[in-house]
């Protein structure tokens, strides 16, 4: 792993770190919701980078799979936190299968793929904790 692996990796760690404060400062309802909005939020993001695309199946394929995740987080908020987990998880996985850059997939920022991965199973983590507890 290289420094500029690291960086992204340490710094998506410490803001889910914060986020899990901010999430323990909340009633378990209120943690439930701003959870589904992350979730919403970070598949959201992936619209973005679809619409930069000039690949127009790449960008077809970025907006099915962020709207998944949004999916998820609706329904992680109505039907079960582990549809949230789940979807934080895979969104992980998401961001990773990233990483060849000359994949199908569109172009997104190196230092991204393993920040947002990072931040992703932070929360994951956190929340099947607090979900088994």
């Amino acid at each position: 792993m290289n420094q500029k692996t690291i960086k992204p990796i340490t710094f998506g760690f410490a803001l889910g770190v914060g986020t899990i404060f901010i999430h323990l400062l909340l009633s378990k309802k209120q943690g439930l919701e701003f959870t589904s909005m992350l979730l919403v939020l970070i598949g959201s993001i992936y619209y973005g980078f679809a619409l930069l695309s000039h690949n127009r199946n790449a960008a077809i394929v970025e907006i099915a799979i962020a709207s998944v995740f949004v999916a998820m987080g609706i329904f992680g908020l109505w039907i079960s936190p582990w549809i949230l987990i789940i979807g934080l998880f895979l969104h992980g996985l998401w961001d990773i299968a990233h990483h060849n850059q000359n994949s199908y997939l569109v172009e997104i920022p190196k230092w991204y793929i393993p920040f947002c991965a990072t931040y992703d199973w932070i929360i994951a983590l956190y929340l099947v904790f607090l979900t088994l507890k």
